[in-house]
């Protein structure tokens, strides 16, 4: 048994192919585009975390959730149990997901958890369904390496996260996101407080930023400008080294050294 991570990261786009492309291009990404079926949906997915998706029609569980975010994916030991302990505590599911290969549900809420749309799956299912395929922890650079999130009370949020999932946070730099931050292993970030100016209209709340680690920093953020992206704040690490800002098809993005991840997540440096 292992401890609940996050796992993926999708969010709703109205051209996945040129998201794709745009990611593509950014970081040498590359997509699995698994058989949906007739749902109503494009999507696509890979081990780098990124999971987006293009609805060919209404679809009623999209209803209520603040796009562009659709769901942070939680990698749990078992996805009925934690359904029923939401469940129980008055949450509700907006969609169950089947997986054919596993023959198991995943389960979709909405933003009832302190505004944030969780999707609640057990540990290696999505891998199985998607074989072959590396889960997040054990895919290379340039991955997805933290998902930072706006909720309006983060020690309640924190608080919650450790109920129901067992995720443990420690107050963490809030790097120009908010006021006040918490982060963990489990690769979550919660921020509390405005974004700095710079920021502000980059923020999709509750989606505060998709925070990727790449081998080289600053030789990534030198490419992404050369290709035009503009770097909206640079953020000094305690390593020296700097996480840098800036969007991507409207999405706000982070980068920051591979090398500075365990730090980035409140680990020791070694083990």
């Amino acid at each position: 048994m292992r401890p609940t991570r996050m796992c993926r990261v999708a969010y709703v786009t109205d051209d996945i192919d040129r998201n794709v492309a745009a990611f593509e291009r950014a970081f040498g990404l590359t997509f699995k585009w698994p058989d949906m079926g007739d749902i109503g949906v494009r999507v696509c997915i890979g081990e780098h975390g990124l999971e987006p998706l293009q609805p060919q029609r209404d679809l009623p569980f999209l209803h209520g959730i603040p796009h562009p975010l659709l769901e942070v994916a939680l990698a749990v030991d078992d996805a009925d149990t934690v359904k029923e302990a939401l469940v129980a505590a008055g949450h509700v599911v907006t969609a169950p997901s089947w997986l054919p290969i596993p023959a198991k549900f995943e389960y979709l809420f909405g933003p009832s958890f302190h505004g944030i749309p969780l999707m609640i799956c057990t540990d290696g299912d999505n891998e199985a369904q998607l074989a072959p395929f590396k889960d997040l922890e054990s895919a290379a650079a340039p991955k997805l390496g933290l998902v930072s999130l706006t909720v309006p009370d983060l020690d309640a949020a924190a608080a919650d996260f450790e109920r129901f999932f067992g995720m443990r946070f420690g107050d963490a730099d809030a790097a120009g996101l908010g006021r006040r931050a918490k982060t963990g292993a489990h690769r979550i970030k919660l921020v509390e407080g405005a974004a700095d100016a710079s920021l502000a209209a980059a923020v999709r709340a509750p989606l505060a930023a998709l925070e990727f680690m790449v081998d080289d920093v600053e030789a990534t953020r030198a490419r992404l400008q050369q290709q035009g992206s503009k770097i909206l704040l640079s953020h000094r690490l305690a390593s020296g080294r700097h996480k840098h800002y800036l969007q991507i098809e409207g999405l706000p993005l982070a980068i920051y050294d591979a090398a500075d991840d365990r730090a980035e997540r409140g680990l020791p440096q070694s083990g």
